[in-house]
Parts: structure tokens; sequence; C-alpha cells
């Protein structure tokens, strides 16, 4: 497995982490504080942003460009954290935590 720790070129926050056996993530991306990232493959496109205490857990998680994951959002719990999950986004997405 490969740890973020030994990639450089974006920026993170304090007390986050990958855990992907592949990582393709573009130098323009931010990633919050205490952001836990847990999948086969992760890519990030250009222009991300993921906030603070974010949780993405499934197989594979590919977005082309201009996401925005707000502060608490939490991808691949319930129904979509089977092992054969893939989450694929491809246009320009705000995903705010609901109350």
């Amino acid at each position: 497995m490969m740890y973020l720790e030994k990639m450089k070129k974006f920026r993170i926050g304090k007390n986050s982490k990958i855990i992907a056996d592949h990582i393709d993530i573009h130098p323009s991306v931010k990633i919050g504080k205490n952001v836990n990232i847990k999948c086969d493959t992760i890519k990030l496109g250009e222009f991300c942003i993921i906030g603070d205490n974010v949780t993405i857990e499934c197989r594979s998680f590919e977005v082309d460009s201009w996401l925005f994951l707000w502060h608490g959002v939490e991808i691949g719990r319930g129904g979509c954290s089977s092992p054969n999950q893939m989450s694929r986004l491809e246009r320009v997405l705000v995903y705010l935590k609901t109350q």
C-alpha cells in the first residue's frame, strides 16, 4: 500500500491520510484536516477541494475536476460500502453535510 506522506505534490491538512494501492492526485488539489480516504484506487483531478473531517471509503473513487466536498461529508456509507463499490464523478459537484 502507498501512504500519502510519500506524495507531497498537493496540499494536505494535518492528521489526514490516504490508504490506496493506486494514487493519482493533481498538484492543484487541496485536502483538509482529519480526512480519511481508504480505496484501492483514488483519482482526483484538477481544482478539487476536500474539506475537514471528510471520510471516503470505497473500492474506487475517481473525480475528473472541480469537486468540492464540504466539512464532515462521508462517502461510502450504508449501501455504498460493498467491496465492489466504484464512484466516478465527472462534473462540477458540491457536497454539503446535511444535518
